[in-house]
């Protein structure tokens, strides 16, 4: 999913079961330069929003392993219960692509899911 223009290119991740409190949630995806923001939501309201340019203590940022320089790993320690995720470009027309993304339990565990 290319990620062009935060008004526009907005990807939704609405769970079938709510994530509870410690679960995480990772995020992969191509930096060519202003990163992500994404919205954690319970229900209609949106409970933290975390940026790959401003990282909350509950969230770590790094180059992914394996990667190339601008393949970056988001991951978010999830402080509400989270039902939806919104992800959106940073800035405006940088070409990020969001490759995957991934949950994980309280032991780190993958945790499969589909959305509706």
């Amino acid at each position: 999913m290319e990620l062009t223009d935060a008004t526009t290119d907005v990807v939704n991740f609405d769970f079938n079961d709510t994530l509870p409190v410690g679960y995480k949630v990772v995020f992969y995806w191509y930096n060519w330069e202003d990163g992500i923001d994404v919205d954690l939501k319970d229900g209609a309201t949106v409970h933290q929003t975390v940026s790959s340019d401003a990282i909350p203590v509950n969230a770590t940022l790094a180059v992914t392993p394996g990667g190339v320089a601008e393949d970056r790993t988001l991951t978010i320690d999830l402080l509400d219960d989270t039902d939806s995720v919104i992800v959106r470009d940073g800035g405006f027309g940088k070409w990020n692509y969001l490759f995957e993304i991934r949950v994980l339990d309280l032991d780190g565990n993958e945790v499969p899911f589909t959305c509706s």
